[in-house]
């Protein structure tokens, strides 16, 4: 064997092509504990729109951050008081 050739290496698993793969192109991986009656209610949320858990959250997450930015870019819905006329 020359130095410009490697040793070969062992067949790998379909294992771990999988997580080979998983890591080259999935975004990220989340792992959590919640609280029971959330997950009931994600759960829910999930069969009634006939959607996975997965794209439930993701869809709760790109909403909420959505409305927050269309909500801090809006004027505030919040009025200054005009001052009343002084009563006789």
């Amino acid at each position: 064997m020359t130095a410009s050739q490697s040793p070969k290496r062992p067949p790998k698993s379909p294992a771990q092509r999988q997580r080979d793969y998983r890591r080259r192109h999935v975004g990220g991986q989340l792992s959590v504990i919640i609280d029971p009656g959330a997950k009931a209610c994600l759960e829910q949320i999930a069969k009634t729109r006939g959607w996975t858990l997965r794209r439930t959250i993701e869809r709760m997450i790109f909403e909420t951050l959505q409305s927050t930015f269309q909500a801090s870019t809006k004027p505030s819905a919040v009025t200054t008081p005009t001052p009343t006329s002084p009563r006789a």
